[in-house]
């Protein structure tokens, strides 16, 4: 008796997976995934949407973020500018001075 350590083979439920004949293929099979996975159904329970609600009023006003505003945040982001030690530094002060109640 052989035993399979890395349980390979029929009985462990793998199967052979045939290879693309091209890179091509290849492309467009993972297109083919890509755009059926993008139209997947997505479906929110009951609680989930009152909550969303709850927040939503909750949100005070003016609190809108811009998509433009969130594209230079991430773009800082990348750049490691909120690592610096002056940006640590003037966030440091501003939770301080959040803290103090001014």
């Amino acid at each position: 008796m052989t035993i399979d350590p890395i349980q390979s083979g029929p009985a462990f439920g793998h199967r052979k997976v045939q290879q693309p004949d091209s890179p091509e293929s290849a492309a467009e099979s993972s297109a083919e995934t890509r755009s059926s996975d993008q139209h997947d159904p997505v479906e929110f329970s009951s609680v989930d949407r009152e909550l969303a609600e709850q927040i939503e009023a909750a949100r005070p006003p003016g609190l809108e973020v811009s998509a433009e505003r969130l594209r230079e945040i991430a773009q800082r982001l990348a750049k490691g500018h909120y690592n610096s030690p002056e940006v640590r530094e003037h966030l440091a002060q501003a939770i301080i001075n959040e803290l103090r109640g001014g």
